[in-house]
């Protein structure tokens, strides 16, 4: 995956063929270069490149903090604004933009939580409920 200041989307990597010989390893076919092929999921939340992270892996999705429109995303198999669904955008809109500047987040396996810290406060999403 790849994010860009407003966007973000899925590279392809080219498929490679591994090919045994007489030798001890093993040849590989394919190409080199540029990556020839990449696929937009959003052209209109993406992540800044001041700050990357934020951007979290889970079991079940991907969740990141769009600085540029200030909202948290979590991407499935399409893209929520999970801020704006779960009620804390609110929240979100009332933080200093210095705060805003130092987002990071984590996933916690133990609990399946994603946290985001802004500064020193933290919000916390259960995948579980």
């Amino acid at each position: 995956m790849f994010w860009q200041s407003s966007a973000f989307g899925v590279a392809s990597v080219n498929d490679r063929s591994l090919i045994q010989d007489n030798n001890i390893g093993s040849l590989t076919l394919g190409t080199g270069g540029i990556l020839d092929r990449y696929d937009y999921i959003s052209t209109t939340n993406g992540n800044s490149t001041i700050n990357a992270k934020d951007i979290v892996y889970s079991d079940r999705a991907v969740y990141w903090y769009d600085f540029n429109k200030n909202i948290i995303l979590q991407y499935t198999n399409n893209v929520d604004p999970i801020s704006k669904s779960k009620g804390v955008q609110t929240y979100l809109n009332k933080l200093k933009k210095t705060n805003r500047n130092t987002v990071t987040g984590i996933y916690d396996i133990k609990y399946n939580d994603i946290w985001f810290t802004f500064g020193n406060k933290s919000l916390i999403y259960s995948e579980q409920s």
